[in-house]
């Protein structure tokens, strides 16, 4: 659907938290700083949605709709190597 990948572009893009609470979410905003220093490739799936963000030495399709669901949230970080 639509807001699943809504909902994965505001965490992967944007930062946003889905937990108020000082000290919580705060999980995906590292893993987030951590690849953009390294040049990285991430991705992550839910629901029936999956958005990556591509650097230039990667590949693969940005945007997914219509996959079958996933009931929870996968991350896939790449590294380039060194």
């Amino acid at each position: 659907m639509k807001y699943d990948l809504g909902a994965i572009e505001k965490a992967l893009r944007h930062g946003v938290l889905r937990h108020a609470e000082k000290g919580r979410g705060h999980g995906l905003t590292a893993v987030r700083r951590f690849v953009n220093q390294w040049n990285g490739k991430r991705s992550i799936r839910s629901g029936t949605a999956k958005l990556s963000i591509i650097p230039q030495w990667a590949w693969g399709k940005e945007r997914e709709l219509n996959l079958t669901h996933f009931p929870g949230v996968q991350i896939s970080i790449l590294l380039p190597e060194m």
